[in-house]
């Protein structure tokens, strides 16, 4: 006997069936959840990324000012003064005019602006500011002229008094004398003098040959 289609269990199992899907939660759309939670993910990312590199920036600035020198305090550069005006610088005054006093017999008795004494006649003396031939001397050539000038004197003064003690004695004494005095004379003139040293060596040699001219002295060259 064939079976018939229509079984009433199969029904009663439908109407279970439909009774236990209503019976069930709907599901729900989480799509739009996902979408708002990935966009706070997102804006949280970011404003941590912000965050960590403001600091940064922060800390790198602080650095930086650190490690700048600070300039001390008392180190400051002070503004530059104004230049004071130079004074203004006097005119050289005229020199004056300068002469030689000179005897008959050549003899040089002094130098003065002022008239001679009687007997002597003046002479006029070029006069050069400024003039000093010992700055262009070296030490050494300044001590040898020095110790020439010092041994001229010594030799004069030597045959002043030779002539005070021999004048009656021994008249050979003084020609000796006066030749000594024309050597140191001779070897004071080698050395580089001023124009009024090298006049009063030429007018002592001149005293100096003329008296050995009056006294026949035979050193007379």
């Amino acid at each position: 006997m064939p079976l018939e289609d229509n079984d009433p269990f199969d029904k009663h199992r439908e109407r279970t069936a439909a009774w236990e899907r209503a019976l069930r939660p709907q599901p729900v759309q989480h799509g739009w959840m996902w979408l708002v939670a990935g966009a706070l993910v997102v804006g949280l990312a970011a404003w941590g990324a912000n965050a960590w590199w403001e600091h940064e920036r922060a800390g790198t600035r602080a650095k930086q000012r650190t490690a700048l020198p600070q300039a001390p305090v008392g180190a400051r550069t002070a503004a530059p003064e104004p230049a004071l005006p130079e004074p203004p610088v006097p005119a050289r005054p005229a020199l004056p005019a300068i002469a030689k006093c000179v005897t008959a017999d050549g003899r040089t008795v002094g130098y003065g602006d002022g008239p001679c004494t009687a007997g002597a006649r003046q002479v006029q003396v070029a006069v050069e500011p400024g003039l000093n031939l010992a700055d262009g001397l070296t030490p050494e050539q300044r001590d040898a002229h020095l110790r020439s000038n010092r041994a001229a004197a010594q030799a004069q003064r030597a045959h002043e008094e030779a002539v005070a003690r021999n004048v009656d004695v021994d008249p050979g004494a003084e020609c000796r004398a006066l030749a000594a005095l024309i050597a140191q004379l001779d070897a004071w003139a080698r050395q580089p003098n001023d124009p009024a040293t090298l006049d009063d060596i030429r007018g002592r040699r001149q005293f100096a040959r003329d008296r050995q001219f009056r006294l026949g002295c035979q050193y007379v060259r």
